[in-house]
């Protein structure tokens, strides 16, 4: 647990780590700074198809679907 405060107040939050997400020799962006960089004027979707997230995409409208995300 981690003691967050707010204006004044404290707030008692967890924390979510990972030792392994970035490792040094290696580098990562933000798929919305990808896309800005990246992108030839198409649309977020067909820039995902492109960099073959296709699959990944497709099952996540799948279930934000299902549970009315």
């Amino acid at each position: 647990m981690l003691i967050t405060e707010i204006s004044g107040k404290q707030y008692s939050t967890c924390r979510c780590s990972s030792t392994d997400f970035k490792v040094r020799s290696k580098s990562k962006i933000a798929l919305d700074d990808h896309y800005r960089l990246a992108s030839k004027k198409e649309s977020i979707y067909d820039f995902c198809i492109r960099q073959g997230f296709g699959i990944s995409i497709h099952q996540m409208l799948a279930v934000d679907y299902i549970i009315l995300n």
